[in-house]
């Protein structure tokens, strides 16, 4: 008998645990995309931070999700209604993060989060789900176009020590 996996909304008092789970699913998933520690540490801070976290948590329309097998926690989501589509004129849900926990990939848990965040940008109105991903994430990019997403746009990603591409892709509700 197989457990259903589902996205849970993150409480305040998890923001530690929520923080803990993005320092470790990025660095596990990220860490060869940068090439300066300094920098990727920083940005970490930046996204991860409890109180980063807390304040994005503030934030009306940005919503937080452990991805859940069970009581056990795979993963995490974040998601933003209303955020209008890079290069575009239009505005719709976007996955900020979509991230699976060291151990938790491989397992077919991909689709079914991903229709969970399409199932939640639905119910709250959204007329397109979007996201930007790093160009040489090339597994990403092509689970994304497995669930119906097409790139439709570009977007640098500069740091002092390098520089790479974002796609913009999107999927119309």
């Amino acid at each position: 008998m197989s457990t259903t996996l589902t996205l849970r909304a993150v409480t305040p008092d998890e923001i530690a645990a929520l923080s803990n789970a993005g320092y470790s699913a990025y660095r596990y998933h990220f860490s060869a995309y940068w090439d300066s520690e300094t920098e990727l540490n920083a940005y970490l801070d930046s996204e991860y931070h409890p109180q980063v976290i807390t304040q994005s948590m503030e934030n009306t329309g940005v919503s937080w999700f452990f991805i859940c097998c069970g009581n056990t926690i795979t993963g995490f989501c974040k998601l933003t209604e209303n955020s209008p589509v890079t290069g575009k004129t239009y505005s719709g849900m976007l996955i900020n993060k979509l991230y699976f926990l060291p151990g938790e990939t491989g397992k077919g848990y991909g689709s079914t989060a991903f229709s969970l965040a399409e199932d939640i940008a639905r119910a709250r109105g959204q007329a397109y789900l979007w996201l930007e991903v790093l160009e040489n994430n090339t597994g990403a990019r092509h689970f994304y176009q497995s669930q119906g997403m097409s790139v439709t746009g570009y977007l640098p990603f500069i740091t002092e020590q390098q520089s790479s591409h974002l796609l913009i892709m999107e999927k119309p509700l």
